[in-house]
């Protein structure tokens, strides 16, 4: 007959569990900091105001403008003489627009002046007449004048600019 051999208790070493406890610990410290990464810390730009002033840039949440330039009381269109304004005067906003982000945006323009909002009479890109985009590729930056044809009496107050410029979706800056 045979008797069952007894099995030897095993006993586990005194290191074993704070070997593991330590694995534990670092491997929940490096998925935190990998979804951080991941997560939080992407690059999408600085963190820009939704209004401002000359020369300052701001975002719609989407795209980075700078206004750099303001002339207003024209009598003609820049580069186009024959081209009169029918409210009174052009005014020739220069614009920088810069598209941080990963896919296209659309960006749209209005100017404040006296009781009145106007719209982008036309938008030059600063290469000899061609036309300043208003769909701006991932990581682009383009830089141009919007013209607008306003009223005589009328001064510029602000810009607003963006994705959408009747809603939440754009940004300011005052003249």
């Amino acid at each position: 007959m045979m008797v069952p051999a007894e099995r030897a208790a095993r006993t586990r070493p005194r290191w074993d569990f704070p070997l593991r406890l330590g694995s534990f610990i670092i491997t929940s410290l490096s998925l935190a900091f990998l979804a951080y990464v991941i997560f939080f810390s992407g690059d999408d730009g600085p963190d820009l105001p939704r209004s401002g002033g000359m020369r300052q840039e701001v975002t719609d949440g989407t795209l980075a403008y700078r206004l750099t330039g303001v002339r207003c009381g024209l009598s003609a269109a820049p580069g186009v003489p024959r081209e009169r304004p029918e409210n009174g005067q052009f005014c020739e906003l220069t614009l920088e627009v810069r598209n941080p982000s990963d896919s296209t945006a659309s960006w749209n323009a209005g100017l404040y002046a006296g009781n009145a909002n106007y719209s982008v009479e036309w938008a030059l890109g600063k290469s000899g007449g061609h036309a300043l985009p208003d769909r701006v590729p991932a990581a682009e930056h383009y830089s141009g004048t919007l013209l607008f044809d306003i009223s005589s009496s009328a001064t510029p107050v602000q810009l607003e600019i963006g994705v959408d410029i009747s809603g939440e979706g754009k940004a300011r800056i005052d003249l």
